[in-house]
């Protein structure tokens, strides 16, 4: 995505979160998530309806998804979402998205096998992502189930 296609989404997005009428169809912690390493590069796309991951060795397409789990008070922040469409690229049945420092500049991805591996907390893969502002983070939604 270049430059001005990223800053016109920004600016949507920003539009649609100060609008009150719209702001519950946001997604919970929407946005892209660059992430970077041998096995993270890539990124991890978390939209209204859908969210994606897609890295070094998975393939995680567009899936519609349920909010799992939320921290949305205290430090750190975290929203995990089950993909209720994996396809048979994709190594994760579940996503979470967690601010790693509390302060909201550090934030990763994790990945993990199942429902079940979540819950015991064995995390399959886990990447940095790059630095996000937390206004693009609207946690704040993250009760609401897509």
């Amino acid at each position: 995505m270049d430059l001005a296609s990223t800053m016109a989404a920004a600016l949507v997005s920003t539009a649609l979160a100060l609008s009150p009428a719209t702001a519950l169809a946001d997604a919970p912690c929407d946005g892209a998530y660059r992430s970077w390493g041998r096995a993270c590069f890539g990124g991890a796309f978390v939209r209204d309806k859908t969210i994606e991951w897609n890295s070094s060795f998975s393939t995680c397409k567009p899936s519609p998804y349920e909010v799992l789990d939320s921290v949305l008070e205290g430090k750190p922040r975290s929203v995990a979402y089950r993909i209720k469409k994996p396809g048979k690229d994709c190594r994760y049945a579940v996503i979470e998205i967690v601010e790693d420092s509390g302060d909201g500049e550090g934030w990763s991805i994790a990945g993990f096998t199942s429902v079940e591996a979540y819950g015991r907390g064995e995390v399959g893969t886990a990447c940095p992502v790059e630095p996000m502002p937390s206004k693009r983070c609207n946690l704040e939604f993250a009760r609401k189930t897509k």
